[in-house]
């Protein structure tokens, strides 16, 4: 005969061993919420009475449609009200023979959607009969995906048979909006899954080192690499940020005062911390620009290592005198392997076998790129007058192929001819409608170039068009990406004769500043064309893009140009991920207004917590983690980090002023 409950309960009361049930199993199991989904549908309505899961505390949950951005189907709503911590029992297996979490499956996933318009907290509560542990993380406004990694929790054990989950939305930490009743969504919530904390592999990210105002890594070079910095000058040599010699183009370079010893030298690039790593599979070359005061050719070495010196590479070449384009291949060295990680780079003018005497002699690294880096993309001021010397206006003639960019296409030719009368003299670009209805021309490729068409503010295109219609005809004008990506069309109506034409493209929704747009097209009499087309001749003179400045001709009077706005924050960063050895933690971008800022971040370590700020205390000792600066906003924790807790800068920066903010401190760093 089996034992009861009942008298397993009274064996209990009286001091008897009741025979040990068999353990648990953790299985991954999925709250979809769709129909058939028996354990999403017991989330609805209150967890009162019989039943153990479901909302509580003034809290209401129903099953609907996911908000738009968080794929299809539906999910469980969670109507926030009542009491702070009101919330929802989503799993209770408690009479079940599966368990919450487990050795190797400590991890708890979601699809989050929080309506807040800032960032608000949301805690998983995780508990059995007799302990319970609560787990709160930050969420963004919109869909986040959630991981609840509890293994990272110290009260939590893999020998605790957990089985019930509760949630907790705008709770558990310091709560940013009030609760008016606005409705969270959960989907896809699975128990039982292995955590995903292993550290990534590193990537070969572009780098572009400029070593102009802002370049925080070019900036890193300067000093020497002892203490806690990575980078920097050894062995005697001294670095400074100058403007470079004549002959090398214009702004500033890193100069290199040679001295010491013979391998003396510095370290410009160590991204040890960071997610990235130099050189791999396609992106194994090394330029930058070089100066030698040498009146002889002499040698210059380069030094790639990985994290403790593994791997090292050591490869010269030799300079002449003056000013160097210099390029490294390292997949022509024996001993190099995309596969491996390597993380610093070094630098030794005059070294190994060095041709002169290292008296303090200057030499000057400029513009140095690593994994295909480029110049950051410039909305370079431009007009297209077709007048003689007009090299890119030029460009605009003959038809556009394979071999060039630009030019007429689908049987539209064109050419540069005087403009018809009513505008002032001058040449002008001709384009004969025929062929296909969406016959143009290519006016402006500039996808080999680190330029772009269109920037905040300055997203209008001017031109002025001649239509031999007698009637109102459109007219449009198509911008792209490179490999025609993030295309935009823009039509309007032209009237018979000469105008000027204004294309604001920040008034079409699919614009984007941060999109980098490099062709600009033109379709006379297109879309739905008002005449046939039959030969005519469209003319279009003085294309202004990015704000160049068209004098004379049929434009309007010129624009002042507009205010520049210094940087203000509207949003610090916020830091998320695991805070233990091996793991990354990485920082949501922070937001400034103002115009067009440049933002860039730092890592620090810090001996205490701290809210976010403006400015760092002194006595939270923080200390910047070398190496890791500019577009990084993933950091990898080390054993250095243990018991200390990490926190990001966040510096925007334009002609009218700075701003920072750091942000809230992670947990304190654990092994």
């Amino acid at each position: 005969m089996g034992i009861t409950a009942s008298a397993v309960i009274a064996l209990s009361s009286l001091g008897f061993v009741t025979p040990a049930s068999a353990a648990y199993a953790a299985t991954e199991t999925t709250l979809t919420f769709e129909d058939g989904d028996t354990l999403g549908a017991d989330a609805v309505g209150n967890n009162g009475g019989p039943d153990a899961v479901g909302s509580f505390e003034g809290a209401t949950t129903t099953i609907e449609n996911v908000p738009a951005g968080g794929g299809t189907g539906k999910g469980l709503h969670l109507k926030k009200e009542g009491q702070p911590w009101a919330g929802a029992t989503l799993m209770d297996v408690t009479t079940s023979n599966i368990r919450i979490t487990a050795e190797n499956l400590s991890a708890i996933t979601f699809d989050y959607y929080s309506p807040d318009t800032v960032d608000s907290p949301v805690m998983v509560k995780l508990e059995n009969a007799s302990v319970n542990i609560e787990f709160p993380l930050t969420a963004s406004p919109g869909w986040n995906s959630m991981e609840f990694d509890f293994s990272t929790k110290g009260t939590w054990s893999k020998d605790i048979e957990y089985t019930r989950v509760s949630i907790f939305p705008n709770f558990g930490a310091a709560t940013t909006v009030t609760n008016t009743g606005q409705v969270y969504v959960i989907d896809n919530f699975k128990v039982n899954v292995a955590a995903s904390n292993e550290p990534e592999a590193l990537a070969a990210d572009p780098l572009f080192v400029s070593f102009e105002d802002g370049d925080t890594i070019g900036a890193g070079a300067v000093g020497d690499n002892s203490g806690s910095d990575a980078t920097g000058t050894f062995s005697g040599a001294t670095t400074t940020i100058v403007d470079v010699p004549a002959g090398g183009g214009s702004g500033k370079g890193l100069q290199i005062a040679k001295a010491g010893d013979p391998w003396s030298g510095v370290t410009v690039v160590d991204v040890t911390t960071s997610e990235i790593k130099i050189t791999g599979a396609g992106k194994s070359t090394i330029t930058l620009d070089y100066y030698s005061p040498d009146n002889v050719d002499s040698p210059l070495m380069l030094k790639l290592e990985g994290a403790g010196g593994a791997n090292a590479i050591e490869f010269a070449k030799t300079a002449s005198p003056g000013w160097n384009s210099m390029s490294y291949d390292f997949s022509t060295q024996g001993s190099w392997s995309a596969a491996n990680e390597y993380t610093k780079l070094t630098i030794f003018p005059n070294f190994p076998n060095g041709t002169v005497t290292n008296t303090g002699q200057l030499y000057v690294v400029d513009n140095l790129s690593i994994n295909g880096g480029l110049p950051a993309p410039s909305a370079a001021a431009a007009v297209l007058t077709f007048e003689d010397g007009d090299s890119l206006g030029a460009l605009a003639v003959g038809n556009a192929d394979n071999a060039k960019a630009t030019g007429s296409f689908e049987g539209a030719s064109s050419s540069i001819a005087a403009a018809p009368s009513g505008c002032e003299v001058g040449n002008s670009l001709h384009i004969v409608k025929q062929g296909a209805d969406w016959a143009g021309v290519t006016l402006l490729d500039v996808s080999s170039s680190n330029l772009h068409i269109t920037a905040a503010g300055k997203s209008t295109i001017t031109l002025d068009y001649y239509s031999p219609d007698s009637v109102v005809s459109p007219v449009m004008l198509k911008i792209e990406g490179a490999g025609g990506s993030n295309p935009i069309e823009y039509a309007m109506m032209a009237v018979p004769g000469w105008q000027t034409l204004s294309f604001d493209f920040s008034t079409q929704g699919a614009w984007s500043a941060s999109n980098t747009y490099t062709r600009l097209a033109i379709f006379p009499n297109f879309p739905n064309p008002t005449v046939s087309n039959s030969g005519q001749v469209y003319v279009i003179d003085n294309v202004s893009v990015n704000g160049g400045v068209v004098v004379g001709d049929c434009t309007q009077e010129e624009e002042e140009e507009p205010e520049v706005i210094a940087p203000v924050r509207t949003k610090a960063p916020a830091i998320s991920g695991t805070a233990k050895v091996g793991k990354v933690l990485t920082a949501s971008s922070a937001t400034f207004s103002g115009t067009e800022p440049t933002i860039s971040y730092r890592w620090y370590v810090c001996a205490k917590a701290a809210k976010v700020s403006a400015t760092q205390a002194s006595s939270l000792k923080c200390k910047a983690i070398a190496g890791n600066a500019g577009k990084y906003k993933k950091v990898k924790v080390t054993k250095a980090h243990v018991g200390k807790f990490l926190r990001v800068l966040a510096t925007a920066t334009n002609s009218a002023g700075t701003a920072k903010v750091y942000s809230a401190t992670s947990k304190k760093i654990v092994k």
